[in-house]
């Protein structure tokens, strides 16, 4: 849906700023009456703190490992439910066979229900950022991030990415931040992410990446959040947000041409991935109905990508109502992780196995023994080997923003490593692979400034008069254009820092290690 209603700023550059002169917040000075005269009443203007906050410059830490593939070691995930569609969660190891291409496996470790969560999961964020979005979108932040402290503080291990589209991907998801409580440095992770998704805000005006056409491109997202370097032990979730249909080849390409993909491909990708998509969009053919349309003179018919990918869909008109919320989304996504269970087994060490099988050629079936008429669904499989023994790892995307390649810094198993490598786009590449079960420790500086800031957010009350306000960037004064405006859909007053002046660093944030802000109301104080 295009910016048709929701341009704040816009509005605010329009009528309370002049575009030809920006306006500065600057405290009126008015006459003081001599004594003599008799009494008057004067305004007197002062001025009220309203806000103080400082965005520190953060390098960026990320762990990395590298894996043994000495094994073949192979992973499913399944639910199992009875004839009436209730899950089945209390399954033991001893309740039911699991087979490989007939042959019965009796080595395997099995996981379920909370201990499952404790392994991880994976959630991509997929948000349409066009105008419309907008409230949507400021309204998640704080959702996001409370789901983000309360599975920290609650012992679940998630990670987490974010990807952002309109007719076309503009953020894909390269990195997942890691969310571990069990281990004390990804911390610096978990403070990214949350700045990365204060950061998050719908594009507005000539920035609209909606285009002239009407629907947007999420079916492009979704392929391209399916080629999300995902944990191969972790379920997978995708949390697909948009308030409009979508673009699909051969029959509504709008203005991107072949980007509009064909459902065949956004099937393949959801298979291919194992990915579980919950959707909150409208109610539409593709999203959470079958797809059909006409191609060659003849009808094509495709489940939709919530069928396809076993997941769930949510009204998007729903989340403007209030009857649900993002933690609905979540909160759902959790309890799904609760009734799945999570097998892995080493093919090397189970009679009639064949580990040098790709994972195509091996059929995996799962029988409960008491309970004939369940239904076992296989979710997920995943093999460290899925083509044969591959080579070793010898290159990881640190990030989807450019690096200061200067400022990289490598360790491995805790010692430094001064050479061997090279920082190629937003890859790191080694000479050589490092050896197996080697922990990778990696430091690096974005070369952006508005990539290395590590943001929280400035909001006011829903009161406030932006006029009346006078705001301060490391001490020097800021102008209106240095600011962008924005209310979410609770009224508050949203305040960030216009992107250019991160370009043009006009306040010597790099120089000085972060921005300090300070936001000073005018007041008139009235006397006799």
């Amino acid at each position: 849906m295009k910016n048709q209603h929701f341009n704040f700023v816009a509005l605010l550059g329009g009528v309370i700023f002049s575009s030809c002169s920006p306006m500065e917040f600057t405290p009126m000075q008015m006459p003081i009456p001599p004594e003599n005269n008799p009494p008057a009443i004067v305004d007197i203007p002062s001025t009220k703190l309203l806000s103080s906050v400082h965005f520190p410059i953060q390098n960026s830490k990320i762990t990395l490992n590298q894996e043994s593939l000495e094994s073949n070691k192979t992973s499913l995930t399944f639910i199992a439910t009875k004839p009436d569609g209730t899950h089945i969660n209390d399954l033991l190891a001893k309740d039911f066979d699991l087979f490989e291409n007939g042959n019965l496996i009796s080595q395997y470790d099995l996981d379920s229900n909370y201990e499952a969560i404790r392994q991880g999961v994976d959630i991509v964020f997929a948000v349409d950022v066009t105008g419309s979005m907008a409230p949507t979108i400021e309204s998640a932040k704080s959702r996001l991030i409370n789901f983000i402290n309360t599975t920290r503080q609650q012992g679940y291990h998630t990670r987490m990415c974010l990807v952002t589209f309109g007719d076309y991907t503009l953020q894909k998801c390269n990195r997942f931040y890691n969310n571990n409580p069990q281990d004390p440095q990804t911390l610096s992770e978990v403070e990214e992410l949350k700045s990365e998704i204060l950061k998050l805000r719908a594009l507005m005006g000539i920035n609209d990446p909606g285009g002239s056409d009407f629907n947007e491109n999420p079916m492009r997202a979704l392929i391209d959040a399916s080629k999300a370097p995902w944990s191969s032990d972790n379920q997978r979730f995708v949390i697909l947000i948009t308030d409009d249909g979508f673009l699909y080849s051969p029959g509504n390409q709008g203005n991107v041409g072949v980007l509009a993909p064909h459902f065949s491909e956004v099937k393949t990708a959801i298979e291919q991935s194992h990915i579980r998509v919950f959707a909150v969009t409208p109610s539409l053919p593709g999203y959470n109905q079958d797809f059909k349309f006409r191609e060659n003179f003849s009808t094509k018919t495709f489940p939709s990508i919530v069928s396809l990918s076993q997941g769930e869909h949510f009204l998007f008109s729903d989340l403007i109502a209030g009857k649900i919320t993002i933690d609905t989304v979540l909160n759902q996504i959790i309890q799904n992780v609760k009734t799945t269970y999570h097998i892995t087994f080493i093919a090397d060490k189970n009679p009639g196995l064949k580990p040098t099988l790709p994972i195509q050629a091996r059929e995996h079936k799962i029988k409960i023994k008491n309970q004939p008429e369940s239904n076992v669904q296989i979710l997920q499989k995943w093999t460290n080997l899925p083509n044969g023994r591959p080579e070793y790892q010898n290159k990881w995307s640190l990030s989807n923003k450019e690096i200061d390649p200067k400022s990289v810094k490598v360790k491995i198993n805790n010692e430094p490593a001064n050479s061997g490598f090279i920082i190629s786009g937003y890859d790191l590449i080694f000479d050589r692979p490092p050896l197996p079960n080697s922990e990778i420790h990696v430091e690096f500086e974005f070369l952006n400034l508005i990539d290395s800031l590590l943001y929280r957010p400035i909001i006011l009350p829903t009161h406030i008069q932006i006029s009346s306000l006078s705001i301060f960037i490391n001490g020097l004064k800021a102008r209106s254009s240095d600011l962008l405006f924005q209310k979410n859909l609770e009224g508050e007053w949203l305040i960030h820092l216009n992107p250019e002046i991160l370009t043009t660093d006009k306040f010597e944030i790099k120089k000085l290690k972060g921005a300090s802000i300070q936001i000073y109301e005018t007041q008139s104080q009235t006397t006799k």
